[in-house]
């Protein structure tokens, strides 16, 4: 439905974040996907001027992610796999992202870029706000997604495990 791109310079060597999106297991990205998604499923529903809570009177629906990470491509240049993030539950998030996450080196730093195409939500084909209010939140979960990232990697020794 929509191709996005996004980056965010984060403090920290490319080494550790080629580590870091390199694990075998992405698991450790789940708590930051939830933030992410929910941000941005906020962010597309202000659009169509709802809010994320919805009709108090239904059961709130049940937010999933999964996340795929795929092998980095062998090379001298920069680190890039593939990334697929499913989201489930969300009214105005995409239910796919699919592309390339990309680490490159900035002096002492590192430049993450994320760029690929999403799927609209769940549910019949979004037409005109509906459309708008997917893209943004398709927009400000990714920003935010790297946001999330930035902040876990330089404020703590966080590691996959």
């Amino acid at each position: 439905m929509g191709l996005l791109a996004e980056q965010i310079v984060i403090d920290c060597a490319p080494s550790r974040l080629e580590n870091l999106f390199g694990h075998p297991s992405a698991d450790w990205m789940t708590p930051l996907l939830r933030l992410a998604g929910d941000e941005g499923d906020a962010a597309g529903l202000a659009v169509l001027g709802e809010r994320g809570h919805g009709d108090r009177r239904q059961a709130p629906r049940r937010h999933g992610h999964q996340v795929d990470v795929g092998r980095a491509t062998p090379g001298g240049g920069p680190f890039r796999t593939s990334l697929r993030w499913r989201a489930t539950g969300y009214r105005a998030l995409f239910v796919t992202f699919e592309g390339t996450l990309e680490v490159r080196a900035l002096g002492d730093s590192s430049v993450v870029s994320v760029q690929g195409s999403f799927s609209g939500p769940e549910g019949p084909a979004p037409c005109g706000a509906a459309v708008v209010a997917s893209r943004r939140a398709a927009e400000c979960a990714l920003r935010s997604l790297l946001g999330h990232v930035r902040t876990a990697v330089e404020r703590s020794a966080f590691s996959p495990g």
